[in-house]
């Protein structure tokens, strides 16, 4: 009776660390589409971080002594992680329009789509991106299906071909637990 007791608390064990192992992995893909973006779209744009204030920013009009007023500053960066972690928690992109920066915002814009189409499931969703991210979102949505109905077929849909024995291997360990 302890025997069959440890072996269903055992598989417990491993389920609860697959898909804690599952979530970091999605989490570890979330940061590196972030990477990417940041990689090749903010280079190309023209944009360095701290170096310039964009038109419109909110600024503080603090006026010195000699009646003169401070230049304009740039959206806190603390500020802009707060937007950007309720708009991917929402899965709203509207929230973004609260970043002054078109750049950041555009960033922004891109997770809460890629998290809309993970909480949703909808591959669809993913069409709004751009051609590199795009694959990346279907991937990972995908992926969440074939775990979600502990289905391997569902990994030979997935763009990135180099993905889908992984895929079809971690749903077959979890049909067996």
């Amino acid at each position: 009776m302890k025997n069959k007791n440890m072996n269903e608390t055992d598989k417990n064990n491993k389920s609860k660390s697959k898909k804690t192992l599952f979530t970091i992995l999605v989490i570890v893909i979330v940061v590196a589409l972030g990477l990417i973006v940041y990689q090749y779209i903010l280079p190309y744009s023209g944009y360095k971080a701290g170096t310039k204030v964009q038109e419109g920013a909110e600024t503080e009009e603090a006026v010195e002594e000699g009646g003169e007023e401070t230049l304009p500053v740039a959206q806190e960066s603390e500020e802009i992680a707060d937007i950007m972690s309720e708009a991917i928690r929402t899965q709203d992109i509207a929230v973004c329009e609260k970043i002054t920066d078109e750049n950041i915002k555009g960033i922004c814009k891109i997770n809460a789509i890629i998290a809309k189409a993970e909480v949703e499931r909808d591959t669809t969703i993913c069409d709004q991106l751009e051609e590199e991210i795009k694959i990346i979102c279907k991937d990972n949505v995908i992926i969440n299906k074939a775990f979600d109905s502990k289905d391997p077929t569902l990994c030979e849909n997935l763009v990135d071909k180099t993905k889908v024995d992984y895929c079809k291997k971690e749903v077959v360990s979890l049909e067996q637990e």
